[in-house]
């Protein structure tokens, strides 16, 4: 007969993951990732992350692409499973899965063209140490996650204009909403006032002229003591009754 050695049969070695091109994404999935490595082989591949199958395929020897799946929140390990085997948990071959932030609402929603004034965001899916504000493209500064909730931020300088507050995380960047408009406003000015005196009494209509004067938001005082009635007509005229016992 005919003698010989058994040899064991080898389908080649597990896939060794050394890195991903994104990290972190939104809960719902659908994020496109590139997983860089060795000994993929010429077998189909399947990805897990944590327990939960991505959509995969091979895209070369070295790399992987493969569609996120939807995921509760929180830090998973990727697992590449081909003819080799599995691959090994490790540090490189990790992905979080996270909330998009959200911005519902400003503490302040206008301010002076030079910026500088603290406000507050709220909102969801804050992370600390994790996250920027966005002031229609310009950076806030001095961003301070207090919770996941809400953070201060202190406002960029920008030209005159209403713009998006936005935050963006490793998750992906909050959406435009009405109730995170900020505007950016020229300080107002007063050319001339249709009269220049009037009894200690007050309670006479004085019309100003002069600019940036805001419907709603603008306030008139004399010396220190507040005009009551202002009315803006538009931005370069209003109406004040001028309060009882200034003189000056």
């Amino acid at each position: 007969g005919m003698v010989g050695t058994s040899r064991p049969f080898t389908v080649g070695s597990p896939f060794t993951v050394s890195g991903l091109s994104v990290a972190s994404g939104d809960l719902a999935g659908g994020t496109r990732v590139i997983i860089n490595g060795s000994n993929i082989g010429a077998s189909s591949v399947q990805v897990k992350f944590g327990s939960t199958v991505g959509t995969a395929s091979r895209l070369s020897a070295t790399q992987i692409a493969v569609i996120t799946p939807p995921h509760v929140a929180g830090t998973v390990d990727v697992t590449v499973t081909t003819s080799g085997g599995t691959s090994a948990t490790s540090a490189n071959a990790k992905y979080t899965f996270a909330d998009v932030p959200t911005v519902t609402a400003l503490s302040a929603t206008e301010g002076p063209l030079a910026g500088g004034s603290t406000i507050t965001l709220t909102g969801t899916g804050f992370v600390a140490g994790g996250t920027t504000v966005s002031f229609g493209g310009t950076a806030g500064t001095s961003v301070s996650v207090t919770s996941s909730t809400s953070l201060t931020v202190t406002v960029p300088s920008r030209v005159a204009g209403a713009v998006n507050v936005t935050v963006t995380t490793a998750a992906g960047t909050s959406a435009a909403a009405a109730g995170n408009l900020y505007t950016y406003r020229v300080a107002p000015t007063v050319t001339s006032l249709s009269s220049r005196s009037g009894p200690l009494a007050g309670g006479t209509t004085l019309t100003v002229t002069g600019t940036g004067f805001v419907v709603g938001g603008t306030f008139v005082t004399f010396g220190a003591t507040a005009g009551t009635n202002v009315t803006v007509s538009t931005t370069t005229s209003l109406t004040v009754t001028i309060p009882a016992g200034f003189a000056g």
